[in-house]
């Protein structure tokens, strides 16, 4: 289902995985490992790319790079800009 690394948390089938599944995974590996970079992150930012990992894959849109969402810290300003609009959005049409 997962794949953690110091500095990137991939999450495998993000299709399959509910948002309450994504939050739960989250929550547990950053008290198991709280000096991993990639919790520098916060549960949102977590959250809007796993959204628009998930829109673009129902809308076939690059499927091979978006069935898994690889979550990584740091993200590049313009990077973060776009899952910070492109999230929310995405939300509205995911579960």
């Amino acid at each position: 289902m997962y794949n953690l690394k110091q500095d990137r948390l991939t999450i495998f089938d993000v299709i399959n995985v509910s948002t309450k599944e994504v939050l739960d995974l989250i929550n547990k590996l950053r008290k198991s490992y709280p000096n991993y970079e990639v919790f520098n992150r916060t549960n949102k930012s977590f959250l809007n790319e796993f959204y628009v990992h998930k829109l673009c894959y129902k809308l076939y849109i690059l499927r091979k790079k978006t069935k898994d969402a690889g979550m990584q810290y740091p993200l590049s300003p313009f990077i973060n800009l776009l899952y910070s609009i492109f999230g929310p959005i995405s939300k509205l049409f995911v579960k």
